[in-house]
């Protein structure tokens, strides 16, 4: 027996895996250990062949993101059109609520991505075309700034003895992060819908 786990090859993309949509994590599937609660074993034939899920590391992606992005996504795909998107319609395409909705476009209006108009023909537009808009901006506009440790800014981290260079692998994490976020537009996006 190699150990307690046996993984499935975890660089197969069609390995069995849990989906790992928004919300959730990714995980892969692993024999269970043939031991029970208490150190028991079981009978002959038991769990033979059991699986479970062992969770994997990831990438957290707060919802209020999630749902920004989505917003802006559905207002640009609509902006060649000239045409107000109504925060109903946001709401019921993209399945988010309505209330917390209204906040997060309040947030990209005073971040300058979004302009309102109100009245019959009101409803959100882009502030600035969708190649202008990169996710980074999305992001900073509702959540603040990208990759933090603890709330503190990678920069503003001093770590001691066996820990002194994990500030370098923050700081290199930020700006991996800010590569792929500030490269990638609304458009980018879009371009093949």
């Amino acid at each position: 027996m190699p150990g307690w786990f046996e993984p499935i090859n975890s660089f197969d993309p069609n390995a069995v895996t849990k989906n790992d949509q928004v919300g959730t994590k990714p995980v892969r599937r692993v024999r269970s250990p043939r031991v029970l609660r208490g150190g028991a074993r079981p009978a002959e034939g038991g769990l033979r062949g059991a699986w479970k899920f062992e969770t994997l590391g990831s990438v957290h992606i707060n919802m209020r993101t999630d749902y920004a992005v989505r917003a802006l996504l559905e207002i640009a795909s609509r902006s060649d059109q000239r045409e107000s998107v109504t925060r109903d319609e946001i709401s019921e395409i993209q399945g988010i609520p309505r209330r917390y909705l209204a906040t997060i476009l309040n947030e990209l209006r005073r971040a300058g991505l979004v302009s309102a108009n109100r009245g019959p023909e009101g409803g959100y537009r882009l502030a600035k075309p969708a190649h202008l808009i990169a996710l980074a901006d999305v992001i900073r506009a509702v959540d603040g700034p990208l990759t933090q440790v603890g709330g503190i800014r990678p920069e503003n981290l001093h770590y001691r003895g066996a820990a002194t260079k994990l500030g370098h692998i923050w700081l290199e994490l930020r700006a991996a992060e800010r590569h792929i976020l500030e490269s990638t537009s609304l458009h980018d996006l879009l371009a093949d819908l």
